[in-house]
């Protein structure tokens, strides 16, 4: 039996098991986020890129329209922008995210993307080491930033805004 995660559209075995408050994410796809979770908090060469990770993740995966779904999907959303237009370096972005969630009363539902992502959770889990790991989380980061490209204005406006 197979079930189809509502977030990243991939299809992952069927499970009853635990899911996030407002992460919109299947069981089984959450399942698969968590143990690339826990090899990232057991290598640090895999950690390298965590935070891009929680931001792919994230954005790929809003939920329903909700106070904590919207602060989240903006504040990843923001992070993504710094690294993907502005360069910013991966550990630079915790401060980044840390002003927006300051700032989230701007932020409003931007409504998701349709139809399947390029690469999923599934893809990272597939690296082989923790070199693969870092570039394919990489190119999962640009791959939900450029899915979202309706919404590109907007958040370079609030990420302007947190920026002043």
């Amino acid at each position: 039996m197979k079930d189809t995660c509502p977030g990243c559209g991939e299809s992952f075995p069927a499970n009853r098991g635990a899911t996030h408050e407002y992460i919109g994410a299947s069981a089984g796809c959450w399942d698969t986020y968590t143990q690339v979770l826990a090899r990232d908090y057991s290598d640090g060469d895999y950690f390298k890129v965590h935070g891009l990770l929680v931001d792919a993740y994230s954005v790929q995966h809003p939920g329903i329209p909700g106070r904590k779904s919207v602060q989240s999907v903006c504040v990843h959303l923001i992070a993504l922008y710094f690294w993907t237009v502005q360069g910013v370096d991966v550990p630079l972005l915790v401060e980044a995210r840390r002003k927006a969630v300051l700032c989230s009363n701007m932020f409003e539902w931007l409504e998701p993307p349709t139809g399947p992502y390029n690469l999923t959770v599934k893809s990272v889990m597939s690296a082989r080491n923790a070199e693969e790991h870092n570039s394919i989380v990489k190119s999962y980061a640009h791959d939900v930033w450029r899915k979202w490209h309706c919404h590109h204005d907007t958040v370079s406006a609030w990420a302007k805004a947190i920026s002043t």
